[in-house]
């Protein structure tokens, strides 16, 4: 059997045929044209700018295939830029990728993902899906802690033929390092203001030297809150404390076709961040209670939040072809009381099995590649509240199960060496079952079922219109599952909702020089929804239904250019017109033409970066800017956040080899801006975003 090597990605090389070229003025007149609309406008290839470096291969392509080679918009980002952005947890991944918006409502467990103007109204049915290591994340999951990372992965726009349910704009994949024959660890600790405390330790390296490794990572994360109390006088409410661990076992014999993967960890986070602000007065940090509000609980909302992942990988390498299995047991508890003692209990429990089977190309040299597979998960989700003074108005109870099966192919033909032609599909099938009793609402037991199948789609092509730049086109569809709302409230939720549907429409430019000192992306593209999932009602009585079409369209752009030796700067840019095409709510309420809720109109962003070799060690500075355009909070457009600018810097001083000392602030002008928005019996209330934090970290390698 053939060996095993890094260099097993399933590339196709493009020849640099100069006569060409020379041969073909027509075409270099249109290179050049396109050349001039790209994001580095006329910059110049020359071979002698340094030696080709290898390209990034991108494992969300399942197929080995390179982020140049990718016929839509993706990013790569490095372990090491993610530290110099000073990124430690998945909340704060928008500093190194800034289109991804990523806002809480009201505590972590709770992110709503925006990307390319679409955002998920539904909460337990993201628009943009979280894998880790190849294994979906849930939406209650996806604010984690971020450990050994090698690199995060970014792809924009529907991505349903490849990754199915929840991929409407996109996914994150996030990618780990795994352990080999090479002995590494370190200690990370660091402190700073609002009570801030981290510390990580990790070791790696063989157990069976050439065959067996293993790895061990602990953290640790807390801070104090920032938001103040008039009924207790405390100027720090809404802490957060979070503890992970994780352990990985990998078996590769060195010169074998077998790769077999083992991970298991598990973190928890206690909070009280589920406060809230005057919508009108929010810039003095005073939450909602008793003595803001005449009539109104203290608040003194808890959550505790236990993630416990469990999962088994292995690729068999044949000569042209990649085997792959991924199972996973994810689980998440939430125990969560809101508003005190005269508040809600509202715990909560939610895990799957999931399985997915694939066989890929791999190599180079051949007219096509592709990947087939199978993919199955059985979830289940369980949740129950009532009020803490009065039980005798009952604990609502409800249970929901859900199934999903799909076969998936995605094939690349390359017509020449510089014209490739994709397509890939998805079938799947989707089931869910529910069942409750809703005492507080006066809702007697009921027990419901649906399914549905969809068929989803891919086209794109690329041409390499020279060695550097390359332009594709594509087509893609996505979708959210149809089902029940997991949090029922009234009887309205003992019926479904319909799956929600994407259609993406996209072109785009990528250039890079070969030494990787200038690289661009430029794309425009239009996502049109159909049966938009949203939540009606008032706040804390809403109900899950389906509310007609949507449409998003914009343009993207980023570039990332040493404009000096080893001073590298990066400008992104993002302008989306995200609307309901068609929302009526009932005969004199019509919402079409108004913007969707949790979309940025603009996101501007620019970084530098750089690397000061100095007598006493290497010392990387890192100032960034981002600017975060006019958003809704509803469908109405009655509750907005006007456009703020957030100012964040990084300097590391590598002392020595294995000492690196870092300095950080985040929003360094202790910008007031809101997350979220909402009204409930005339009362505007809103979580108030991160305020200004600055600290010291210290990490030991060995």
């Amino acid at each position: 059997m053939p060996s095993r090597s890094s260099q097993d990605t399933c590339r196709y090389e493009i020849k640099d045929n100069k006569n060409m070229f020379q041969r073909k003025p027509i075409y270099m007149a249109l290179t050049g044209a396109l050349t001039l609309y790209s994001p580095v406008g006329v910059a110049q290839e020359v071979a002698s700018q340094g030696a080709a470096l290898p390209e990034v291969t991108v494992q969300a392509s399942k197929q080995g295939k390179t982020e140049q080679k990718i016929n839509g918009s993706t990013s790569v980002v490095s372990g090491a830029t993610l530290e110099q952005a000073n990124v430690s947890r998945t909340d704060d991944l928008q500093r190194a990728l800034p289109d991804l918006y990523l806002p809480q409502q009201g505590n972590s467990a709770f992110i709503t993902p925006s990307l390319r103007g679409v955002a998920s109204l539904n909460t337990y049915n993201p628009a943009v899906v979280m894998y880790v290591d190849g294994v979906p994340q849930f939406v209650t999951a996806q604010s984690q802690l971020l450990t050994n990372v090698e690199q995060v992965e970014l792809l924009r726009g529907p991505q349903g033929s490849l990754f199915g349910r929840n991929a409407a704009a996109g996914v994150i994949n996030i990618v780990t390092r795994q352990p080999d024959n090479e002995l590494a660890g370190h200690v990370e600790g660091g402190f700073g203001n609002r009570g801030r405390r981290t510390t990580t330790a990790s070791i790696s390296g063989p157990l069976v030297k050439d065959s067996l490794y293993g790895e061990a990572v602990i953290a640790y994360d807390s801070a104090d809150g920032f938001l103040r109390s008039l009924s207790s006088g405390q100027d720090n409410v809404g802490m957060r404390e979070d503890v992970a661990g994780q352990v990985k076992l990998r078996y590769a014999p060195v010169g074998g076709p077998l790769d077999v993967r083992f991970m298991a960890s598990h973190e928890c986070v206690r909070s009280a961040e589920d406060n809230y602000v005057s919508y009108t007065n929010f810039s003095n940090r005073v939450i909602l209670d008793g003595n803001s509000v005449p009539g109104l609980a203290t608040m003194n909302s808890y959550m505790k939040r236990c993630i416990d992942n469990m999962s088994l990988s292995a690729d068999y390498d044949f000569s042209d072809y990649r085997l792959s299995l991924v199972t996973a047991r994810n689980k998440v508890d939430i125990r969560e009381r809101l508003l005190g003692a005269q508040g809600k209990s509202m715990p909560e429990s939610q895990e799957s099995l999931s399985q997915e089977v694939r066989l890929a190309t791999r190599g180079t040299g051949r007219a096509w590649d592709g990947v087939v597979g199978a993919y199955f998960e059985h979830g289940r989700y369980k949740q129950r509240s009532s009020y803490v003074l009065f039980p005798t108005f009952g604990t609502d109870r409800s249970q929901t199960t859900t199934d999903s099966a799909a076969v998936f192919v995605d094939g690349t033909w390359h017509v020449t060496p510089r014209w490739d032609v994709s397509a890939g599909a998805r079938l799947v099938q989707d089931k869910a079952e529910t069942s409750g009793v809703l005492p507080i609402e006066g809702v007697a037991a009921y027990a419901a079922s649906t399914s549905s199948n969809k068929a989803l789609g891919k086209l794109s092509t690329g041409y390499q219109l020279t060695p550097s730049l390359r332009s594709y086109a594509s087509l893609s569809q996505g979708y959210k599952p149809g089902g029940y709302n997991l949090q029922p409230t009234s009887a309205n939720d003992s019926r479904s909702y319909r799956p929600e549907t994407s259609l993406n429409y996209e072109m785009g430019l990528k250039f890079n020089t070969p030494d990787q000192k200038v690289s661009a992306r430029a794309a425009v593209f239009q996502i049109e929804s159909r049966n938009t999932q949203l939540y009606q009602g008032i706040v804390g009585s809403q109900y899950l239904t389906n509310a007609g079409q949507a449409r998003s369209r914009g343009i993207e752009a980023n570039l990332s250019a040493e404009v000096l030796r080893n001073w590298t700067l990066g400008l992104d840019a993002q302008v989306v017109d995200s609307i309901f095409t068609d929302y009526r709510v009932n005969s004199s309420t019509d919402y079409t033409g108004n913007k969707l809720p949790f979309v940025p109109r603009y996101i501007l962003a620019a970084s530098l970066s750089g690397r000061i070799a100095t007598d006493v060690g290497m010392v990387r500075p890192r100032v960034a800017a981002r600017y975060i355009g006019q958003q809704q909070f509803d469908a109405a457009n009655s509750l907005k956040q006007q456009g703020y600018m957030l100012v964040d810097g990084q300097v590391s001083w590598r002392a020595t080899s294995k000492l690196d000392v870092s300095f950080y602030i985040n929003n360094a002008f202790d910008k007031r801006y809101l997350n979220y928005a909402a009204t409930t019996n005339g009362l505007k209330f809103a979580t108030l975003g991160e305020g200004r934090e600055f600290g010291v970290k210290l990490r030991y390698d060995f």
